[in-house]
Protein backbone atom coordinates (compact mmCIF):
# COMPACT_ATOMS: atom_id res chain seq x y z
CA UNK A 1 0.00 0.00 0.00
CA UNK A 2 1.37 3.20 -0.94
CA UNK A 3 1.71 5.80 2.13
CA UNK A 4 0.02 8.45 0.72
CA UNK A 5 -3.35 9.08 -1.60
CA UNK A 6 -4.56 12.03 -3.69
CA UNK A 7 -7.87 12.73 -5.43
CA UNK A 8 -8.38 16.06 -7.69
CA UNK A 9 -12.03 16.74 -6.66
CA UNK A 10 -14.17 16.96 -9.44
CA UNK A 11 -17.22 19.02 -10.28
CA UNK A 12 -15.85 22.02 -8.45
CA UNK A 13 -13.21 22.94 -11.55
CA UNK A 14 -13.37 26.61 -10.18
CA UNK A 15 -11.64 25.44 -6.91
CA UNK A 16 -8.90 23.11 -8.15
CA UNK A 17 -9.10 21.30 -4.99
CA UNK A 18 -6.94 18.34 -4.59
CA UNK A 19 -7.30 15.96 -1.48
CA UNK A 20 -4.26 13.69 0.19
CA UNK A 21 -4.89 10.95 2.81
CA UNK A 22 -2.00 9.34 4.51
CA UNK A 23 -2.67 5.60 4.77
CA UNK A 24 -0.61 4.73 8.01
CA UNK A 25 -2.16 7.02 10.28
CA UNK A 26 -5.28 7.34 8.68
CA UNK A 27 -5.50 11.39 8.19
CA UNK A 28 -7.70 13.31 5.19
CA UNK A 29 -5.40 16.40 4.63
CA UNK A 30 -8.21 18.79 2.92
CA UNK A 31 -8.13 22.97 1.93
CA UNK A 32 -11.17 24.46 1.08
CA UNK A 33 -13.33 21.89 0.31
CA UNK A 34 -14.53 21.45 4.31
CA UNK A 35 -13.97 23.74 6.94
CA UNK A 36 -14.85 24.17 10.52
CA UNK A 37 -13.98 27.29 12.02
CA UNK A 38 -14.08 27.26 16.26
CA UNK A 39 -12.60 29.50 19.22
CA UNK A 40 -11.22 33.33 19.16
CA UNK A 41 -11.61 34.19 15.94
CA UNK A 42 -11.84 38.15 14.53
CA UNK A 43 -15.11 39.76 13.77
CA UNK A 44 -14.61 38.84 9.51
CA UNK A 45 -13.46 35.49 10.14
CA UNK A 46 -16.64 34.89 12.19
CA UNK A 47 -18.93 36.40 9.74
CA UNK A 48 -17.25 34.25 7.06
CA UNK A 49 -17.51 31.27 8.96
CA UNK A 50 -21.67 31.91 9.93
CA UNK A 51 -22.26 32.70 6.61
CA UNK A 52 -20.66 29.61 5.13
CA UNK A 53 -22.08 27.26 7.30
CA UNK A 54 -18.94 26.42 9.14
CA UNK A 55 -19.16 28.37 12.42
CA UNK A 56 -18.51 25.60 14.94
CA UNK A 57 -18.96 22.70 12.79
CA UNK A 58 -17.10 20.38 9.75
CA UNK A 59 -19.25 21.81 6.53
CA UNK A 60 -18.69 22.23 2.78
CA UNK A 61 -19.03 26.24 2.38
CA UNK A 62 -21.24 27.69 0.99
CA UNK A 63 -19.14 29.17 -1.27
CA UNK A 64 -17.33 25.73 -2.11
CA UNK A 65 -21.34 24.55 -2.90
CA UNK A 66 -22.06 27.20 -5.12
CA UNK A 67 -19.14 26.75 -7.44
CA UNK A 68 -20.39 22.98 -8.18
CA UNK A 69 -20.90 22.93 -11.75
CA UNK A 70 -21.32 18.91 -12.17
CA UNK A 71 -23.05 17.35 -9.33
CA UNK A 72 -22.89 14.03 -10.64
CA UNK A 73 -18.54 14.43 -10.93
CA UNK A 74 -18.61 15.50 -6.99
CA UNK A 75 -20.66 13.11 -5.77
CA UNK A 76 -18.12 10.04 -7.46
CA UNK A 77 -14.99 12.16 -6.04
CA UNK A 78 -16.48 12.48 -2.70
CA UNK A 79 -17.25 8.91 -2.51
CA UNK A 80 -13.93 7.71 -3.67
CA UNK A 81 -13.28 9.81 -0.43
CA UNK A 82 -15.53 7.75 1.65
CA UNK A 83 -14.05 4.81 0.61
CA UNK A 84 -10.55 5.53 2.68
CA UNK A 85 -10.34 4.93 6.26
CA UNK A 86 -10.31 8.32 7.70
CA UNK A 87 -9.48 8.37 11.29
CA UNK A 88 -8.31 12.17 11.37
CA UNK A 89 -9.08 15.18 9.22
CA UNK A 90 -6.48 18.22 9.03
CA UNK A 91 -8.26 21.53 7.74
CA UNK A 92 -6.67 24.05 6.20
CA UNK A 93 -8.76 25.83 7.95
CA UNK A 94 -8.49 25.95 11.62
CA UNK A 95 -9.11 23.11 13.11
CA UNK A 96 -8.63 19.36 13.29
CA UNK A 97 -11.05 16.81 13.73
CA UNK A 98 -9.65 13.88 15.57
CA UNK A 99 -13.75 12.36 16.89
CA UNK A 100 -15.99 10.41 14.79
CA UNK A 101 -13.75 11.70 11.34
CA UNK A 102 -15.26 9.20 8.66
CA UNK A 103 -18.71 10.26 10.66
CA UNK A 104 -18.69 13.77 10.31
CA UNK A 105 -17.29 13.92 6.89
CA UNK A 106 -19.96 11.65 5.54
CA UNK A 107 -22.69 14.10 6.70
CA UNK A 108 -20.63 17.15 5.56
CA UNK A 109 -20.49 15.37 2.41
CA UNK A 110 -24.09 14.81 2.10
CA UNK A 111 -24.36 17.46 -0.16
CA UNK A 112 -23.14 16.27 -3.08
CA UNK A 113 -25.71 13.98 -3.38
Amino acid sequence: MQDASEIVFRGIPAGNESVWFHCASGTLILTDLCQFWDGKLSVSARMYARLNGVDRQMAVPGIVRWLISNKHDAAASAQKILNWLIKRIVLGHNCIVENDAHERLNEAFSVFT
